[in-house]
């Protein structure tokens, strides 16, 4: 299993939830309740927040074997 470090990048954040980075985009970064900070001028992402936004607002999501899979787009 990749080991990701704490605060995320974009393509680290699209990796970890197994999408590309413009469906990162499109789905979760545009997203008004998706929370995100800034290091000098570069967005980063908290792992914990960025699982806990999935779960919380995305409907077709499944855990195998710690290895988690974002199936389907469908976010409110």
């Amino acid at each position: 299993m990749t080991q990701y470090p704490l605060l995320l990048t974009r393509q680290q954040a699209s990796e970890l939830l197994g999408i590309d980075p413009k469906s990162f985009d499109k789905y979760i970064r545009n997203h008004p309740d998706f929370q995100c900070f800034m290091v000098g001028k570069q967005e980063r992402y908290l792992k914990s927040k960025l699982l806990k936004f999935i779960e919380n607002h995305c409907d077709w999501w499944i855990m195998i074997d710690e290895i988690r899979f974002f199936i389907y787009p469908i976010c409110d």
